[in-house]
Protein backbone atom coordinates (compact mmCIF):
# COMPACT_ATOMS: atom_id res chain seq x y z
CA UNK A 1 0.00 0.00 0.00
CA UNK A 2 1.24 3.21 -0.92
CA UNK A 3 3.28 5.64 1.81
CA UNK A 4 1.36 7.47 5.00
CA UNK A 5 0.08 10.60 4.71
CA UNK A 6 1.04 11.18 8.57
CA UNK A 7 4.87 10.68 8.15
CA UNK A 8 6.57 13.95 8.45
CA UNK A 9 10.11 14.04 8.19
CA UNK A 10 12.35 14.93 10.68
CA UNK A 11 15.81 14.12 9.64
CA UNK A 12 17.54 17.52 8.09
CA UNK A 13 20.10 18.83 10.73
CA UNK A 14 20.16 22.86 10.46
CA UNK A 15 18.52 22.62 7.03
CA UNK A 16 18.69 26.00 4.61
CA UNK A 17 16.71 28.31 5.66
CA UNK A 18 13.21 28.93 4.07
CA UNK A 19 12.33 31.89 1.99
CA UNK A 20 8.46 32.25 1.32
CA UNK A 21 6.85 34.22 -0.68
CA UNK A 22 5.50 37.48 1.66
CA UNK A 23 2.46 37.63 -0.56
CA UNK A 24 2.04 33.86 -0.49
CA UNK A 25 -1.37 33.86 0.65
CA UNK A 26 -2.34 35.18 -2.88
CA UNK A 27 -0.69 32.81 -4.39
CA UNK A 28 -2.53 30.38 -2.27
CA UNK A 29 -5.84 32.07 -3.00
CA UNK A 30 -5.36 31.54 -6.48
CA UNK A 31 -4.50 28.02 -6.15
CA UNK A 32 -8.12 27.42 -4.58
CA UNK A 33 -10.07 29.26 -6.78
CA UNK A 34 -8.09 28.37 -9.95
CA UNK A 35 -9.51 28.87 -13.63
CA UNK A 36 -7.42 26.96 -15.62
CA UNK A 37 -7.29 23.25 -15.57
CA UNK A 38 -4.20 22.69 -17.51
CA UNK A 39 -0.78 24.89 -17.75
CA UNK A 40 -0.41 26.98 -20.60
CA UNK A 41 2.75 25.46 -22.12
CA UNK A 42 2.62 27.44 -24.85
CA UNK A 43 2.57 30.85 -23.47
CA UNK A 44 5.28 29.57 -20.45
CA UNK A 45 7.91 28.50 -23.28
CA UNK A 46 7.25 32.26 -24.71
CA UNK A 47 7.61 34.33 -21.32
CA UNK A 48 10.77 32.19 -20.84
CA UNK A 49 12.36 32.77 -24.01
CA UNK A 50 11.49 36.71 -23.98
CA UNK A 51 12.88 36.27 -20.37
CA UNK A 52 16.42 38.18 -19.57
CA UNK A 53 18.72 35.11 -19.23
CA UNK A 54 19.62 34.61 -15.25
CA UNK A 55 22.50 36.48 -14.25
CA UNK A 56 24.89 33.46 -13.10
CA UNK A 57 27.63 35.70 -11.25
CA UNK A 58 27.22 35.42 -7.59
CA UNK A 59 28.39 31.83 -8.18
CA UNK A 60 31.66 32.95 -8.20
CA UNK A 61 30.93 34.12 -4.03
CA UNK A 62 30.51 30.44 -3.54
CA UNK A 63 33.39 29.42 -4.84
CA UNK A 64 35.38 32.28 -3.05
CA UNK A 65 33.37 30.20 0.62
CA UNK A 66 34.74 27.42 -0.63
CA UNK A 67 37.60 25.48 1.94
CA UNK A 68 40.18 24.70 1.40
CA UNK A 69 39.25 20.77 2.09
CA UNK A 70 36.49 21.32 -0.20
CA UNK A 71 33.73 21.70 2.07
CA UNK A 72 31.18 24.61 3.17
CA UNK A 73 29.81 25.62 6.15
CA UNK A 74 31.30 27.89 9.20
CA UNK A 75 31.60 24.76 11.47
CA UNK A 76 35.39 23.81 12.49
CA UNK A 77 34.32 20.26 12.65
CA UNK A 78 34.50 18.96 8.98
CA UNK A 79 31.24 16.23 10.04
CA UNK A 80 29.26 19.34 10.53
CA UNK A 81 29.77 20.74 7.23
CA UNK A 82 28.83 17.48 5.68
CA UNK A 83 25.13 18.71 4.95
CA UNK A 84 25.69 22.23 3.94
CA UNK A 85 28.81 20.87 1.00
CA UNK A 86 25.48 18.34 -0.04
CA UNK A 87 23.42 21.11 -0.48
CA UNK A 88 25.46 23.35 -2.15
CA UNK A 89 27.25 20.83 -4.13
CA UNK A 90 23.64 19.73 -5.21
CA UNK A 91 22.38 23.04 -6.49
CA UNK A 92 25.94 23.87 -8.75
CA UNK A 93 25.17 20.45 -10.37
CA UNK A 94 21.35 21.82 -10.55
CA UNK A 95 22.42 24.97 -12.22
CA UNK A 96 24.89 23.09 -14.58
CA UNK A 97 27.98 24.08 -12.62
CA UNK A 98 28.55 20.67 -11.55
CA UNK A 99 31.55 20.06 -14.01
CA UNK A 100 34.04 22.41 -12.74
CA UNK A 101 37.08 22.42 -9.95
CA UNK A 102 34.68 23.66 -6.91
CA UNK A 103 32.13 21.10 -7.48
CA UNK A 104 34.96 18.01 -7.82
CA UNK A 105 36.49 19.33 -4.61
CA UNK A 106 33.02 18.93 -3.40
CA UNK A 107 32.49 15.64 -4.39
CA UNK A 108 36.05 14.13 -3.21
CA UNK A 109 35.49 16.53 0.50
CA UNK A 110 31.78 14.31 0.68
CA UNK A 111 33.61 10.93 -0.15
CA UNK A 112 35.99 11.11 2.27
CA UNK A 113 33.24 12.85 5.51
CA UNK A 114 29.59 11.89 3.74
CA UNK A 115 30.36 7.96 3.49
CA UNK A 116 29.84 5.02 5.53
CA UNK A 117 32.22 2.18 5.15
CA UNK A 118 30.20 0.97 2.35
CA UNK A 119 30.70 4.10 -0.06
CA UNK A 120 27.10 4.99 0.98
CA UNK A 121 26.48 8.67 2.04
CA UNK A 122 26.09 9.07 5.98
CA UNK A 123 26.03 12.57 7.65
CA UNK A 124 28.21 10.68 10.20
CA UNK A 125 29.67 8.98 8.13
CA UNK A 126 28.65 5.86 10.13
CA UNK A 127 25.73 3.37 9.04
CA UNK A 128 23.44 5.04 11.88
CA UNK A 129 23.67 8.24 9.47
CA UNK A 130 22.09 7.41 6.63
CA UNK A 131 19.03 7.91 5.75
CA UNK A 132 17.14 7.60 2.41
CA UNK A 133 16.71 10.97 1.29
CA UNK A 134 20.05 11.62 1.95
CA UNK A 135 21.35 8.80 -0.36
CA UNK A 136 19.12 9.52 -2.66
CA UNK A 137 19.88 13.32 -2.77
CA UNK A 138 23.49 12.29 -2.87
CA UNK A 139 23.19 10.13 -6.22
CA UNK A 140 21.45 12.66 -7.98
CA UNK A 141 24.30 15.25 -6.94
CA UNK A 142 26.91 12.36 -8.52
CA UNK A 143 25.17 12.17 -11.47
CA UNK A 144 24.87 15.55 -12.13
CA UNK A 145 28.41 16.16 -11.97
CA UNK A 146 29.20 12.98 -13.79
CA UNK A 147 30.89 11.18 -10.82
CA UNK A 148 29.21 7.72 -11.54
CA UNK A 149 31.76 5.81 -9.65
CA UNK A 150 30.33 7.65 -6.58
CA UNK A 151 26.78 7.67 -7.55
CA UNK A 152 26.77 3.61 -7.63
CA UNK A 153 26.60 2.65 -4.35
CA UNK A 154 24.03 5.35 -3.46
CA UNK A 155 21.71 3.55 -6.47
CA UNK A 156 22.79 0.10 -5.06
CA UNK A 157 21.40 1.02 -1.85
CA UNK A 158 18.42 2.19 -2.84
CA UNK A 159 17.25 -0.59 -4.36
CA UNK A 160 18.24 -2.79 -1.76
CA UNK A 161 17.07 -1.12 1.15
CA UNK A 162 14.42 1.57 -0.14
CA UNK A 163 10.87 0.23 0.84
CA UNK A 164 7.19 1.13 -0.20
CA UNK A 165 5.06 0.30 2.06
CA UNK A 166 2.16 1.13 5.02
CA UNK A 167 1.86 -0.39 7.86
CA UNK A 168 4.37 -3.22 7.04
CA UNK A 169 3.31 -4.17 4.09
CA UNK A 170 5.59 -3.74 1.17
CA UNK A 171 4.77 -3.36 -2.77
CA UNK A 172 8.23 -4.68 -3.35
CA UNK A 173 8.65 -7.46 -1.01
CA UNK A 174 12.07 -9.29 0.34
CA UNK A 175 13.59 -5.76 0.75
CA UNK A 176 16.60 -6.21 3.09
CA UNK A 177 16.93 -4.00 6.64
CA UNK A 178 19.89 -1.73 6.75
CA UNK A 179 20.23 -0.08 10.23
CA UNK A 180 17.34 -0.98 12.59
CA UNK A 181 17.49 2.08 14.38
CA UNK A 182 16.57 3.77 11.38
CA UNK A 183 13.07 2.63 12.15
CA UNK A 184 12.20 4.99 14.65
CA UNK A 185 15.50 7.17 14.55
CA UNK A 186 14.94 10.75 12.30
CA UNK A 187 10.92 10.53 12.08
CA UNK A 188 10.99 7.12 10.91
CA UNK A 189 13.77 7.39 7.98
CA UNK A 190 12.42 3.23 7.15
CA UNK A 191 9.56 2.83 9.61
CA UNK A 192 7.20 0.14 8.47
CA UNK A 193 5.13 2.99 6.68
CA UNK A 194 7.67 4.23 4.57
CA UNK A 195 8.61 8.07 4.49
CA UNK A 196 6.57 9.47 1.39
CA UNK A 197 10.37 12.37 0.90
CA UNK A 198 12.54 9.22 0.88
CA UNK A 199 10.02 7.18 -1.78
CA UNK A 200 10.27 10.72 -3.88
CA UNK A 201 13.66 11.45 -3.76
CA UNK A 202 14.56 7.73 -4.36
CA UNK A 203 12.82 7.20 -7.55
CA UNK A 204 14.22 10.62 -8.45
CA UNK A 205 17.35 9.17 -8.28
CA UNK A 206 16.83 6.16 -9.72
CA UNK A 207 15.09 7.83 -13.05
CA UNK A 208 18.45 9.96 -13.25
CA UNK A 209 20.63 6.77 -13.06
CA UNK A 210 18.17 5.19 -15.77
CA UNK A 211 18.64 8.11 -18.08
CA UNK A 212 22.07 8.83 -17.73
CA UNK A 213 23.83 5.43 -17.45
CA UNK A 214 23.52 2.64 -20.10
CA UNK A 215 22.26 -0.48 -18.10
CA UNK A 216 21.36 -3.94 -18.67
CA UNK A 217 20.26 -7.24 -17.77
CA UNK A 218 18.88 -7.97 -14.06
CA UNK A 219 19.82 -4.59 -12.34
CA UNK A 220 17.91 -2.45 -15.39
CA UNK A 221 14.91 -4.85 -15.02
CA UNK A 222 15.26 -4.43 -10.81
CA UNK A 223 15.59 -0.52 -11.67
CA UNK A 224 12.41 -0.43 -13.45
CA UNK A 225 10.23 -2.05 -11.54
CA UNK A 226 11.00 -0.42 -8.51
CA UNK A 227 10.43 2.81 -10.43
CA UNK A 228 6.97 1.69 -11.26
CA UNK A 229 5.94 0.73 -7.70
CA UNK A 230 6.98 4.31 -6.62
CA UNK A 231 5.28 5.82 -9.76
CA UNK A 232 2.01 3.57 -8.62
CA UNK A 233 2.11 4.26 -5.29
CA UNK A 234 2.37 8.09 -6.32
CA UNK A 235 -0.80 7.81 -8.72
CA UNK A 236 -3.02 5.91 -6.46
CA UNK A 237 -2.90 9.40 -3.88
CA UNK A 238 -3.29 11.47 -7.03
CA UNK A 239 0.54 12.41 -6.23
CA UNK A 240 -0.59 14.73 -3.26
CA UNK A 241 -3.50 13.06 -1.44
CA UNK A 242 -4.23 11.43 1.69
CA UNK A 243 -6.64 8.29 1.65
CA UNK A 244 -9.24 10.47 3.10
CA UNK A 245 -8.84 13.45 0.25
CA UNK A 246 -7.01 15.81 1.82
CA UNK A 247 -3.49 16.81 1.29
CA UNK A 248 -0.50 15.09 2.46
CA UNK A 249 1.31 16.99 4.95
CA UNK A 250 4.88 15.97 3.63
CA UNK A 251 7.57 18.11 5.88
CA UNK A 252 5.36 20.60 6.81
CA UNK A 253 3.22 21.09 9.91
CA UNK A 254 -0.17 19.26 9.80
CA UNK A 255 -2.23 22.41 10.28
CA UNK A 256 -0.09 23.90 6.96
CA UNK A 257 -0.30 20.56 4.63
CA UNK A 258 -0.60 22.35 1.58
CA UNK A 259 3.09 24.61 2.13
CA UNK A 260 4.92 21.78 0.54
CA UNK A 261 2.89 22.13 -2.87
CA UNK A 262 4.37 25.28 -3.93
CA UNK A 263 6.79 26.00 -6.12
CA UNK A 264 10.33 25.93 -4.72
CA UNK A 265 13.66 26.62 -5.73
CA UNK A 266 15.94 25.02 -4.63
CA UNK A 267 14.85 22.40 -2.95
CA UNK A 268 16.66 20.71 0.17
CA UNK A 269 15.54 17.29 1.78
CA UNK A 270 11.85 18.60 0.69
CA UNK A 271 10.04 18.07 -1.77
CA UNK A 272 7.30 19.83 -3.98
CA UNK A 273 4.11 19.16 -6.64
CA UNK A 274 6.75 20.23 -9.22
CA UNK A 275 9.17 17.03 -7.98
CA UNK A 276 6.99 14.77 -7.87
CA UNK A 277 5.13 15.43 -10.94
CA UNK A 278 7.93 15.49 -12.67
CA UNK A 279 9.00 12.01 -11.84
CA UNK A 280 5.83 10.57 -12.49
CA UNK A 281 5.70 12.35 -15.89
CA UNK A 282 9.38 10.95 -16.73
CA UNK A 283 8.45 7.17 -15.73
CA UNK A 284 5.43 6.51 -17.49
CA UNK A 285 2.44 7.88 -19.97
CA UNK A 286 0.06 10.04 -19.10
CA UNK A 287 -2.23 9.66 -16.91
CA UNK A 288 -5.78 11.25 -15.93
CA UNK A 289 -5.08 10.80 -12.12
CA UNK A 290 -2.82 13.14 -12.45
CA UNK A 291 -4.84 16.15 -13.52
CA UNK A 292 -5.68 17.39 -9.85
CA UNK A 293 -1.55 17.95 -9.66
CA UNK A 294 -1.71 19.62 -13.34
CA UNK A 295 -5.08 22.23 -12.24
CA UNK A 296 -3.29 22.97 -9.03
CA UNK A 297 0.02 24.25 -11.54
CA UNK A 298 -1.88 25.64 -13.87
CA UNK A 299 -3.53 27.73 -11.11
CA UNK A 300 -0.15 29.42 -10.11
CA UNK A 301 0.74 30.54 -13.34
CA UNK A 302 0.68 34.03 -13.35
CA UNK A 303 -0.70 36.26 -16.61
CA UNK A 304 2.87 36.19 -18.56
CA UNK A 305 2.90 32.62 -18.43
CA UNK A 306 5.50 32.14 -16.07
CA UNK A 307 5.23 30.51 -12.43
CA UNK A 308 6.19 32.22 -9.42
CA UNK A 309 9.10 31.38 -6.60
CA UNK A 310 7.08 30.50 -3.64
CA UNK A 311 9.63 28.58 -1.39
CA UNK A 312 13.37 28.95 -1.52
CA UNK A 313 15.75 26.88 0.37
CA UNK A 314 19.05 28.59 -0.50
CA UNK A 315 22.26 26.99 1.16
CA UNK A 316 24.00 28.56 4.15
CA UNK A 317 26.20 31.66 2.13
CA UNK A 318 24.81 30.89 -1.27
CA UNK A 319 23.32 34.39 -2.50
CA UNK A 320 20.00 33.76 -4.15
CA UNK A 321 20.05 34.15 -7.78
CA UNK A 322 15.72 34.97 -7.66
CA UNK A 323 14.05 36.55 -5.00
CA UNK A 324 10.50 34.75 -3.74
CA UNK A 325 7.42 36.82 -4.89
CA UNK A 326 3.84 35.39 -5.89
CA UNK A 327 3.56 37.95 -8.02
CA UNK A 328 6.75 37.87 -10.58
CA UNK A 329 7.40 34.80 -12.79
CA UNK A 330 10.65 33.20 -11.64
CA UNK A 331 12.87 31.65 -14.67
CA UNK A 332 14.61 29.18 -12.51
CA UNK A 333 10.76 27.69 -11.34
CA UNK A 334 9.37 28.19 -14.76
CA UNK A 335 11.88 26.03 -16.21
CA UNK A 336 10.99 23.24 -13.59
CA UNK A 337 7.24 23.74 -14.30
CA UNK A 338 8.12 23.14 -17.92
CA UNK A 339 10.21 19.79 -17.47
CA UNK A 340 7.63 18.09 -14.70
CA UNK A 341 4.88 18.68 -17.85
CA UNK A 342 7.05 17.05 -20.91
Amino acid sequence: MAPSSSVEHRGAVAPPQEHAAADSSAADSSAAAGDRSEPDVAAARAWLAAAAPLDLGPLGVVAQHQRPDGSWGASDDARRRVLPTLWTASLLGELGAGDGPAWQAAAEFLRTHGSADDGVFSRTARRDGVLSCYVAIAATTYLRGGRTDLARPQVEWLLRHQDVCEHGVSRRGGVERYEPGLAVRYGGCLASTSCLIGVVKAGCALELWRRTTSQDGPGARELDAMLAVVREALLERGLMRTRSGGVLPLGVPAHRPEDWLRPTFPLDWRTDLVEVLGLVTRTGPPDTRTAAARARLASWQLPDGGWPLLRAYWPPGFPPLERTSARRASRLVTRRVLAALS
